[in-house]
């Protein structure tokens, strides 16, 4: 039985750029396309293709609307005159803080999302590096067996169980166990394994394991709360509010470019409302419209040191190489450790 952390590796696809590096099946790293300033036509001809685009289209056509409404009265009348130059400054440098903020605030939860992936994995490639060392044939396929459906659990527990991604919609219901769960079951088992005759190290072991259990789950909670808790929504009413009202100042401030303001009131509103619906995208890595973190794709990657996890001595002989004097003090000191948690 394979663990389901050491799944099948993934194609390497050169058209579509990726965000996530994916290892290859010969263990080496897998390096991301990254965008450089050569890919400038690329991104002109995707333009229309944008998803940031079709998200603020309906807020960028009812501000071009607007500004071509003002510039035909203007044409018409000569009445339209610019705000003073002074409140238009103040209201770009409060403007400007306010979407640094927010972007900031999401972009902190972005990474703190992909962290919190990355360090789930960790722990469960340790998990089962250390079980390997001490576990018999019968426990270690036992603990395959929990940890298979691992990555499709979580990533269906932080869609909001809308089923994992990858997965047919004949498997929807079974996809409803908690991953949490998961993890507190094999902790409960690995405990089990323990024999009243078990070497020191073995309860060493055994004990660095429950601690990689007990930081998966933390990790997990702190994905889950990404999840739940949004970015404070006061904040993100009043910078809409704000950048509104901001947008619709512009056709009176550019009125003296003539028959140039509505396009240039349009190219300055979709860059504004782009900054701030990344913003939006980002807040989210997990459900984000754009490019969201596919977990159960990244934890099922191969871990490409398993030939290392395979050479390992078994605890047997390496406490053999340890003095009388070392092992006793190994065996005291986790006693007081368990004792103190």
């Amino acid at each position: 039985c394979s663990f389901a952390i050491l799944g099948t590796p993934f194609v390497k696809r050169s058209v579509l750029r990726r965000s996530l590096a994916v290892p290859e099946s010969d263990g080496t790293l897998g390096v991301p396309e990254r965008y450089s300033s050569e890919d400038w036509s690329e991104h002109i001809r995707n333009f229309p293709f944008s998803v940031i685009l079709k998200r603020i289209r309906s807020h960028l056509a009812f501000n071009a609307l607007f500004a071509l409404c003002i510039h035909v009265f203007n044409v018409f009348t000569g009445l339209v005159r610019p705000p003073p130059l002074a409140l238009l400054s103040a209201c770009s440098t409060a403007l400007g803080l306010l979407l640094v903020f927010r972007t900031t605030a999401a972009y902190e939860r972005w990474c703190a999302g992909y962290r919190c992936v990355r360090e789930t994995k960790q722990h469960l490639q340790q998990l089962r590096r250390l079980a390997r060392l001490w576990m018999s044939e019968e426990d270690l396929e036992w603990m395959d067996g929990q940890l298979a459906t691992f990555p499709a659990y979580l990533g269906t527990f932080l869609g909001g169980g809308v089923g994992a991604r990858g997965k047919s919609w004949a498997l929807l219901g079974e996809m409803e166990r908690d991953p949490r769960d998961i993890l507190v079951t094999c902790g409960e088992g690995i405990y089990k394994c323990l024999r009243p005759d078990s070497p020191t190290s073995a309860l060493y072991v055994e004990d660095r394991m429950q601690g990689h259990i007990t930081g998966a789950l933390s990790s997990i909670e702190e994905m889950a709360q990404i999840v739940t808790v949004p970015v404070s929504q006061e904040y993100s009413r009043h910078t809409s509010r704000f950048l509104t009202v901001y947008v619709l100042i512009l056709p009176f401030a550019l009125i003296e470019l003539g028959h140039l303001m509505p396009v240039a009131v349009t190219v300055t509103a979709w860059a504004l409302l782009s900054i701030e619906e990344i913003g939006h995208t980002l807040e989210d890595p997990f459900n984000s419209p754009t490019q969201p973190l596919n977990v159960q794709a990244y934890l099922e990657q191969p871990l490409g040191f398993e030939p290392l996890m395979e050479a390992q001595r078994p605890f047997e002989s390496v406490e053999d190489d340890l003095p009388p004097s070392e092992i006793e003090a190994n065996d005291a000191n986790l006693k007081d450790q368990r004792m103190d948690d």
